[in-house]
């Protein structure tokens, strides 16, 4: 499979292409196995996930800022 990486370690002086999957089906198999890295947003508490709004524009800030100005959750 591939590997996965928490969105906090990403290399953000890599280009990248960000995928992001329907809430229901994820992303489709051809493209989810073109993909080098899966991407982890970590959470606390007892959120299993986000809506893919959501979840996409939290991976498009980060990376763009690399969390300035946003304090990380303690222990990611």
């Amino acid at each position: 499979g591939k590997s996965e990486q928490s969105l906090l370690d990403i290399d953000r002086k890599k280009p990248a292409l960000l995928w992001i999957g329907s809430e229901g089906d994820g992303l489709p198999a051809e493209l989810l196995n073109s993909c080098a890295v899966r991407i982890r947003i970590p959470m606390q508490g007892q959120v299993e996930s986000l809506n893919a709004g959501i979840a996409g524009s939290v991976a498009v800030f980060w990376y763009f800022t690399g969390g300035q100005g946003f304090d990380t959750p303690k222990g990611e």
